[in-house]
């Protein structure tokens, strides 16, 4: 049977109209439409194209109205044509710059919508052809019955009016069996020194599916591209069960993904409000994309494309690539992600643009030193301006000068090449090529983050000095750790500092809870240093306060280990992040802990660091042994210091069960779990795990686990 939510998908627009009678006409009200649905503003020209490609399929069916009427339903063709959309330009910027002839193997293809409209937008000459691949195709030698999707548009008299061939395949992708056929049949075997490899696509996989394009894409090299649109989340039959997913080297709890709901008959939703399932589907999402095996040199990425309302989250698209990378797709990406706003490229933090010589290009003497990249001398600013995401492009046409291939992968390579370890990739919108932006800095990564670390310094906090301390003093018998901050001989030196002070203009309740975590932090991060032997002051070493939110705890952090490097890493890079800027040993990298770069953006932290040691305060549901997980396996944290906090994700029913079956309290058996886990992830190499509650912190989640190696 066909996944169900395919062909009961939520309504992409709030009404369709009817197509008038006449090509014309029809062609007319189909461009309406798509030119007030989502992504007309960046996918103008595939919009633009799939109406003409419909208009030719208008045409081979004239006569046939049975058919046309199957094939066309207007709500439907909108729906599918918004949402193959991203799909469709990162396929046509990937075969426009691969030479050979490509095969396109199109998963639960349904009537095969992408693949016919990839039929008529390639170049002949470059594809060999599109398997449309679904279980509900009926087999060549039965007769089409009701539970079969009528191939009559593919098959038969319409098989050769297609530009490209299209082949379908009747394939089972729940069933091991059939994926080995599909596997031994489409991706394996090449087809000689012009084969351009596989691309693999699947739009709208429901459920466990998306699993196994995964699979496929890791298990057969000569597949060279995956596009990947997940759709519904996994059933809860799956938590029940307790299973555990596993993708390449990646496994993860069902639990923390799987979840009731569905689209029932007639589009009536059946399930829990849907906004409650869009952090899950973020997880499910980061999950499928850490499972993807890319290779040596390959690349892989979470696209967010807006292709539903009224409620649809199922807007995110995974892209992946084996081996070399191509520029002409991920610039493609780039470029649409910022949607006309530019999006400049990251490297270790820093905007790319500020690490080019853009006075080397330009052919005139500089006076930078040598401490920018000199690359690309008399080659077209524009177009590199572009490669790194400033600029729109080289428009003239008859531009003389010549255009790097890559421009972001030679400055990467250079970067990697003067630090000696792998760069740190990331976006950040910006505002101007030539922007007044602090050269020293590397405080943030994220474009609100940039322009408040920028211009919000200017701006005075409401909030007086006196006023900030007081509240503080006032309540400063509710804890040592609050009294002990209070006794500082820098806090009022840094609350003099307006951008400081913004931490402290909040709900007083919170401010101190904040003050006294980030004092027990403090506290526990002294102890560590000193068992690793490093200095009182902090020099030499790298202290990283994971999922800092606006940073409370990296801010006394910086102040209490002058000499140390500390370093913010949240998912949120939308934060007013000014106060960054007053500290000079501060700065802030936003980094999602589930992501697959997690690991290395640990690592490129650390940089050249004696020691490093990670914090995570009040760290809710799975980032606790997420973080657990990572310093433990990670050979650049020497310590870790976890503070839990409420139970979520897949630990949440273990635990409760054990609090039920023992008479305990849900968060001490919680703390006992993550103690547990961080002496399992020792394992033989060896290592103190440590539990210490502090009744100091104005919190009733007051444990401390720490792991020192």
């Amino acid at each position: 049977m066909r996944p169900p939510a395919r062909a009961t998908a939520p309504r992409l627009l709030s009404s369709v109209a009817v197509p008038a009678p006449g090509e014309f006409a029809f062609l007319a009200w189909l461009e309406g439409e798509l030119a007030e649905a989502p992504g007309s503003d960046v996918y103008s020209d595939v919009y633009a194209d799939a109406v003409a490609s419909v208009g030719r399929w208008r045409r081979r069916y004239r006569g046939n109205q049975a058919l046309w009427r199957r094939l066309l339903r207007p709500e439907r063709l909108v729906k599918e044509i918004v949402e193959t959309a991203p799909v469709i330009a990162a396929v046509r910027d990937y075969v426009a710059a691969e030479p050979r002839r490509v095969t396109i193997v199109d998963l639960c293809c349904g009537k095969g919508y992408l693949s016919m409209l990839l039929a008529e937008m390639l170049p002949t000459d470059r594809v060999r052809g599109c398997v449309l691949v679904d279980n509900a195709w009926p087999r060549h030698d039965v007769a089409v019955q009701d539970k079969h999707i009528n191939p009559e548009h593919l098959w038969g008299r319409y098989a050769d009016a297609w530009p490209v061939p299209l082949c379908t395949s009747k394939i089972d992708l729940k069933k091991r069996c059939s994926l080995k056929a599909l596997g031994e049949r489409w991706l394996s075997a090449e087809e000689g020194e012009e084969d351009g490899g596989v691309l693999l696509l699947g739009v709208h996989l429901c459920g466990t599916l998306s699993l196994r394009a995964v699979e496929l894409f890791n298990s057969h090299p000569r597949c060279t591209f995956l596009a990947l649109k997940p759709c519904c989340l996994p059933p809860p039959v799956h938590a029940r069960r307790g299973d555990f997913f596993e993708i390449g080297r990646h496994r993860f709890a069902a639990a923390d993904v799987a979840a009731a709901g569905g689209f029932q008959a007639g589009g009536v939703w059946r399930g829990p409000p849907r906004s409650h399932l869009a952090a899950r589907f973020e997880r499910w999402t980061g999950h499928l994309l850490q499972g993807i095996e890319s290779g040596q040199g390959g690349a892989s990425a979470v696209e967010e494309r807006r292709v539903q309302v009224r409620g649809g989250f199922q807007n995110a698209f995974i892209f992946a690539e084996r081996g070399a990378r191509t520029p002409r797709l991920w610039d493609g990406l780039a470029a649409r992600r910022a949607g006309g706003a530019r999006a400049e490229a990251t490297i270790d933090g820093v905007p790319a643009g500020q690490l080019l010589c853009w006075q080397h290009v330009k052919g005139v003497a500089c006076a930078c030193g040598g401490s920018r990249a000199h690359l690309f001398q008399g080659h077209c600013g524009t177009a590199i301006a572009a490669a790194l995401g400033l600029g729109r492009g080289c428009r003239t046409g008859r531009c003389r000068k010549p255009h790097p291939a890559d421009a972001l992968g030679d400055l990467i390579a250079h970067a990697e090449s003067a630090s000696g370890r792998r760069a740190l990739l990331g976006t950040v919108a910006a505002p101007s090529l030539r922007a007044d932006i602090d050269k020293g800095s590397r405080s943030v990564q994220t474009s609100r983050s940039v322009q408040a670390c920028r211009h919000n310094a200017a701006r005075r906090c409401s909030l007086p000095p006196e006023a900030a301390l007081d509240a503080l003093r006032r309540r400063q018998g509710e804890s040592s750790h609050l009294a002990a901050l209070l006794a500082a001989p820098w806090l009022e030196e840094a609350i003099a500092d307006d951008r400081v002070r913004r931490l402290f203009a909040r709900d007083s309740r919170s401010v101190r809870k904040d003050c006294s975590e980030a004092w027990a932090a403090a506290e526990r991060v002294r102890t560590l240093l000193r068992s690793l032997g490093m200095p009182a002051d902090g020099e030499g070493a790298a202290l990283l306060d994971v999922c800092s939110g606006k940073g409370m705890t990296a801010l006394v952090l910086s102040f209490e280990f002058p000499r140390a490097r500390v370093h913010m890493l949240d998912a949120n890079g939308e934060m007013e992040l000014s106060h960054v800027r007053a500290r000079p040993n501060l700065d802030f990298v936003q980094c999602d802990l589930f992501s697959r770069d997690a690991a290395a953006a640990l690592a490129a932290c650390r940089a050249d660091a004696a020691a490093c040691v990670a914090v995570g305060m009040h760290l809710c549901g799975a980032l606790s042994p997420r973080l657990l997980t990572l310093a433990a396996r990670s050979p650049a944290v020497d310590a870790v210091v976890v503070c839990p906090c409420c139970l979520k994700g897949s630990l949440k029913e273990r635990v409760r069960a054990e609090a039920r079956r023992d008479g305990r309290e849900h968060y001490a058996v919680l703390v006992d779990t993550l103690a547990s886990l961080a002496r399992d992830e020792c394992g033989d190499r060896g290592g103190r795990v440590s539990v210490e509650w502090d009744g100091e912190m104005l919190s009733p989640r007051n444990a401390l686990v720490s792991l020192c190696a």
